[in-house]
């Protein structure tokens, strides 16, 4: 018996095959582009509080802006 999860997790999965497989070469580019400046941004605090502060999610101060609950 299958369990509506894992059900849910097949589906999923092949939804991202397809779309992976559909994606054109610029779109392939775009992802690990961003995949490259997600994992940068992860090592270096300080250039992902800039990042932060430039998407307008937390202010000058470090704090969450008031679009965001802060």
């Amino acid at each position: 018996m299958t369990t509506r999860r894992s059900q849910t997790r097949k589906t999923t999965a092949a939804a991202t095959a397809k779309a992976t497989l559909c994606a054109s070469p610029t779109e392939e580019a775009l992802h690990k582009s961003m995949k490259d400046f997600g994992r940068r941004i992860a090592k270096d605090p300080a250039a992902a509080r800039a990042f932060l502060q430039r998407a307008g999610i937390v202010t000058p101060t470090g704090k969450l802006s008031k679009a965001y609950g802060g």
